[in-house]
């Protein structure tokens, strides 16, 4: 395709193409508190797992034990971490995108060179609310109708609620716990994530 181009992965970095690894192109990477990860990816995948995964329990320890896609998270976050210093990839926490778009939506326009004006950084917060996310095609999954089958009606669907949290009504505290523990992995890496 020709230039500008995006793609959308969950890869681990050292699975990215080389040129992207070594500092080709950009990397935009979001980080999120792993209590609120796993809850929404077994949301989004729940219709396409194998059937013993389909109980949440079953993909919960996959998920914390590193056998789930794109895990182990630790090593995923860290991997883009240790990049966070790299001019083209900047690193984001969900939580802190959530609570002030505009500065998140000014730093990737810095990023890619671009100049918004107030009124464009408005019109892009107000074109990424999750109400608006939802019923456009583009970002919505409905795209993929011709291509798989997609359930409509499914729990949480593609766009949950776009907020921090969403975990507390799903996970039990011994679960809240095992996440605790997974996330010591963390630990020096200088890495804060927020607490929801």
């Amino acid at each position: 395709m020709k230039s500008p181009r995006m793609i959308k992965s969950h890869l681990h970095h050292f699975l990215l193409p080389e040129q992207l690894q070594n500092g080709k192109g950009r990397i935009i990477y979001l980080v999120r508190n792993p209590k609120d990860v796993v809850t929404s990816f077994y949301n989004f995948m729940a219709d396409q797992l194998v059937e013993g995964d389909r109980v949440f329990e079953n993909f919960f320890d996959g998920f914390v034990n590193g056998t789930e896609f794109a895990c182990p998270w630790p090593r995923h976050v860290l991997e883009y971490w240790s990049r966070r210093d790299d001019p083209n990839v900047p690193f984001f926490r969900f939580e802190d995108v959530v609570k002030d778009k505009p500065a998140a939506i000014r730093r990737i326009a810095d990023l890619l060179g671009r100049t918004l004006t107030e009124e464009d950084v408005t019109k892009i917060a107000d074109h990424c609310l999750v109400d608006n996310m939802r019923v456009n095609d583009k970002v919505n999954f409905s795209y993929w109708k011709d291509i798989r089958y997609v359930n409509e009606n499914a729990k949480g669907a593609h766009i949950n609620k776009g907020e921090p949290g969403a975990w507390h009504a799903v996970l039990t505290q011994e679960q809240s716990a095992r996440i605790d523990e997974m996330m010591h992995e963390l630990d020096g890496s200088g890495l804060e994530i927020v607490h929801t």
